[in-house]
């Protein structure tokens, strides 16, 4: 076997600031987001209480996910749900064009 055509550090590595073999370390990557959380989880992202949430999944008030027999919850569903029945907030009236219980007849 011809040595001089292998490299001297094998594969993965390259010459270090001081000409010493080092292993090429892989770039740091963002951690991966769970999308489906528990209903303590939702719990406590939503405000509602667990036994309100086993409620409404009963109810099929909320999107859920079955895994087995575990329940879970889409992190996207549930925004989406969130922003669904967010109730906002009427505009304020001009002042002066208010009614009073006396304009009323």
């Amino acid at each position: 076997m011809d040595k001089s055509r292998l490299s001297h550090g094998g594969v993965g590595t390259t010459k270090g600031p001081q000409g010493l073999d080092a292993v090429d370390m892989p770039q740091p990557t963002k951690p991966i987001e769970r999308r489906l959380l528990n209903i303590q989880e939702v719990a406590g992202y939503t405000g509602l209480s667990v036994y309100t949430l086993y409620t409404m999944v009963s109810q099929r008030r909320i999107p859920y996910v079955k895994v087995g027999r575990l329940t879970k919850f889409d992190v996207h569903l549930l925004d989406d749900w969130l922003k669904q029945h967010t109730v906002m907030p009427m505009p304020s009236k001009k002042a002066g064009g208010t009614a009073t219980r006396k304009d009323i007849p």
